[in-house]
């Protein structure tokens, strides 16, 4: 075995290529996901998906030719050189879709003989995220360090490995570069910019290869709401940073690829091969919601192993689901109660988990930035069965989640959840049951993404039993409970500010389908915007507003409101660091300005609003932070400064 073909082996074993464990493993009753394919932007707006052509991934990536994988009219392969980026919603299956390429190109038939896959897993590559944090660019030796430390060391091959053998394989074409979950590595703008531009100059600029020797071809994974975060709504900036950056002009074809939902076909077609029941999809069909939940494959890959081991609840009550959340809670709570599970958990190790306590260390990781779990996170939610820790060495503790379908072995001293989407939906459960505890803070500081926010409102509602408790709820977090706080100049109504609220964190929580008036209430919440309004109020709506004009910034009508939110942004952070600075305010309003000061500029450094650079300025900058100086604020003040360092990171 040569070196290379021991570091492949090494790279598709850590992945979970040919294995039962490992993120997305290969599902044997995998329906083929639809892609919409463009070339040098993202189709992902009214304007431009009319512009994108269907295709099936696994031809277009890996030229896979196979009886069951199926062309569509006008496919084509990818080209080379190229870099191939795969969005899709959480759930779309980007990582099994990595799985089945690996699998033909290794196993099975595919026209490109001679390729070999090197799937990498970036939430490996956390430990050495510190090199994009940078204000330069990354060598190429770092970046390799970056991408391949894990695997050298278990290889025990030092860096120039890399560069004397791996390197000259993946710019020749040999080797089809994999790399899965970007938006588990990075976090940020200036991270995305530093990633791509590192990742340009390690393919395209090495003088050693002629322009005509450049074959490579490579494939990064991230959400689609990531990309939206980090880009413009076409991701043209991404394209430009590529071209800027390859030095010898290299003609590198950009491709996105946007998965698509699972359409009523497939669906029924995944239901019959996993489930001998004929009547099954006609029934799930009757539920409008459950059948557009089952349009993500994760989620219908869930259902049915749910189905298939039904003897722990009855199949109506599956029947009735209508939200994801729901669906991922009787999930969980069956995995963690399972007759035939414990009894192997026993075989393995004496412990059970405690889901409301893993839950609540989800909420410690999420609001800390961690993805890893150590083992002495593990003992804090998983239980003795009669027996105590002490008793039991580490590998016995890691052994306890072996088991457990939304838990991985993530190294020999770490855990982490199986797919991001179990990370989110348990720092949900922890945010309802802080509230339970009357712990208000997690609720009313966190600004969460669209995903968790939804776990949320479903997980609220449900341990209050009340399908009104979120509204009710989120009504005190924009001080709508606390009317002698407000100091309004006008005669405005209660009413319509919190007919404004109801429609805009709708909009926030739905952001695919806001409400009809969503924009003219935008417009009619910057027009009153310095009227006196409360902190948090202006706190949440100001995130609304960032998050419609993220995801509407290809629509010409929405061009004056950015304009106008950008003006009113800088001019209201600026008045409120006056206000601050004057120190002769209530004392239940300090905590809001200053999460409303945060909220203000970390929207500016999203929206890359170019206002935000001044902060960079020695003095604004002491002037900023020093209003951050009593001894409960450093939370808050720790995300100051990574949020500067960001914007000095970032290009605008």
């Amino acid at each position: 075995m040569t070196q290379v073909e021991k570091f492949l082996e090494i790279a598709n074993k850590t992945f979970g290529i040919d294995n039962e464990t490992g993120r997305g493993r290969l599902n044997p009753f995998y329906i083929h996901v639809p892609a919409k394919v463009s070339k040098g932007f993202l189709a992902a707006t009214p304007k431009s998906t009319g512009k994108a052509i269907l295709t099936n991934p696994l031809i277009f990536l890996g030229n896979i030719r196979d009886p069951l994988v199926s062309p569509y009219a006008g496919q084509y392969t990818v080209g080379a050189p190229s870099i191939s980026i795969i969005v899709g919603q959480y759930g779309f299956g980007k990582t099994e879709l990595i799985h089945q390429i690996c699998d033909f190109l290794k196993n099975r038939h595919s026209d490109n003989q001679g390729l070999f896959p090197l799937p990498i897993n970036l939430a490996f590559c956390r430990s050495k995220l510190g090199i994009l944090n940078r204000n330069i660019k990354p060598s190429v030796e770092d970046f390799s360090n970056l991408l391949f430390g894990h695997l050298l060391n278990q290889a025990e091959f030092n860096i120039s490995f890399v560069f004397e053998d791996l390197l000259p394989i993946i710019k020749h074409g040999n080797i089809l570069l994999i790399l899965d979950g970007l938006d588990e590595l990075l976090s940020n703008t200036s991270q995305h910019q530093t990633f791509f531009a590192a990742l340009t100059n390690f393919l395209c600029n090495n003088e050693k290869i002629k322009s005509g020797g450049f074959r490579f071809k490579v494939i990064v994974c991230a959400r689609l709401e990531y990309l939206r975060a980090v880009d413009n709504s076409e991701a043209t900036e991404l394209v430009k940073i590529i071209n800027r950056e390859n030095l010898n002009k290299i003609p590198v074809s950009v491709y996105f690829l946007n998965l698509d939902a699972l359409d009523d076909s497939r669906i029924n077609s995944y239901i019959d091969s996993t489930i001998s029941d004929d009547e099954l999809f006609e029934n799930v069909k009757k539920n409008t919601k459950l059948l557009d939940i089952l349009r993500r494959p994760l989620l219908l890959r869930i259902f049915c192993d749910l189905v298939k081991d039904r003897q722990n609840f009855e199949l109506d009550n599956l029947l009735k689901v209508e939200q994801a959340g729901e669906l991922l809670e009787i999930f969980t709570e069956r995995a963690s109660k399972d007759v035939d599970l414990s009894h192997a958990q026993e075989r393995i190790a004496a412990f059970t988990w405690n889901l409301d306590n893993l839950a609540r260390k989800s909420l410690e990781f999420y609001q800390d930035g961690k993805a890893e779990m150590s083992i002495d996170d593990i003992k804090y939610f998983i239980e003795p069965i009669g027996e105590n820790f002490s008793e039991f060495d580490d590998d016995e503790v890691l052994s306890s989640i072996h088991k457990c379908p939304f838990l991985q072995r993530f190294s020999d001293y770490s855990v982490r959840f199986a797919h991001r989407s179990f990370l989110e939906f348990f720092t949900a459960k922890g945010v309802a049951i802080a509230l339970k505890e009357e712990n208000r803070k997690p609720f009313d500081e966190l600004v969460l993404n669209v995903d968790t926010r939804k776990f949320l409102k479903y997980l609220v509602n449900k341990l209050f039993n009340s399908q009104d408790k979120f509204d009710e709820l989120t009504r005190g977090s924009y001080g709508l409970q606390s009317e002698h706080e407000w100091e309004l100049k006008t005669n405005l109504s209660f009413d319509e500010l919190e007919n404004i609220r109801k429609t805009l964190l709708l909009s926030m929580t739905e952001p695919e389908n806001p409400p009809a008036d969503t924009e003219k209430l935008i417009r009619r919440f910057l027009k009153i915007e310095d009227d006196g309004l409360h902190p948090r109020f202006l706190l949440y709506c100001y995130e609304s507003v960032a998050v419609y004009l993220r995801d509407h910034q290809w629509d010409e009508k929405v061009r004056g409101i950015n304009q106008d939110f950008h003006n009113l942004s800088k001019l209201r952070l600026e008045n409120t660091l006056s206000r601050l600075d004057l120190q002769e305010i209530p004392s239940y309003l300090k905590t809001p300005l200053k999460l409303l000061v945060e909220r203000i500029l970390d929207i500016g450094q999203r929206l890359r609003y170019r206002w935000v650079k001044e902060y960079l300025n020695e003095d604004k900058q002491r002037y900023l932070i020093e209003a951050f100086n009593a001894d409960d604020e450093k939370e808050t003040l720790d995300r100051i400064r990574m949020i500067l360092r960001h914007i000095e990171n970032s290009i605008f």
